[in-house]
């Protein structure tokens, strides 16, 4: 009869604990990656290297202490704005389903020009982006804490 019950407890709290688990969280892409972008609403990248046609540029002190941060807009989940540290500023959207980040920038009130960034790597600490200029492959690596 113990053995019985001990049974029947084991099995009723294993159909009760199965039962009310939650279903993993489906995220699409987009969804994610402006999470890695923006982590609990706003997240500062500090720029680490730059790439022009695949090669190493060697960053001035100034580029070394350049940061770029990106905030979340309330209400939304795939675009917000973003500021750097040369004072620039505008609104930034995902594109091509988590693969791209479009930033427009903003200047006097209007609208500025819009760099379409592609995304090579984004993780909650790593960045690496480009975008192409003037006939220039630009390449940017970024470091976030």
């Amino acid at each position: 009869m113990k053995t019985t019950l001990t049974f029947l407890t084991i099995l009723i709290c294993s159909i009760l604990a199965t039962g009310c688990s939650k279903p993993d969280e489906v995220v699409p892409n987009d969804v994610r990656v402006a999470r890695l972008l923006t982590g609990v609403g706003n997240k500062v990248w500090h720029l680490k290297k730059v790439y022009t046609n695949n090669v190493e540029q060697v960053l001035t002190g100034y580029q070394l202490s350049y940061t770029k941060t990106y905030t979340v807009s309330p209400g939304k989940q795939t675009s917000g704005t973003f500021t750097n540290s040369d004072n620039l500023f505008g609104t930034w959207a995902m594109s091509d389903a988590g693969n791209k980040i479009e930033e427009s920038f903003v200047s006097g009130g209007g609208q500025g020009f819009i760099l379409p960034y592609s995304i090579n790597e984004i993780t909650e600490t790593t960045m690496d982006v480009m975008y192409s200029s003037n006939g220039k492959l630009t390449r940017e690596v970024y470091y976030a804490y």
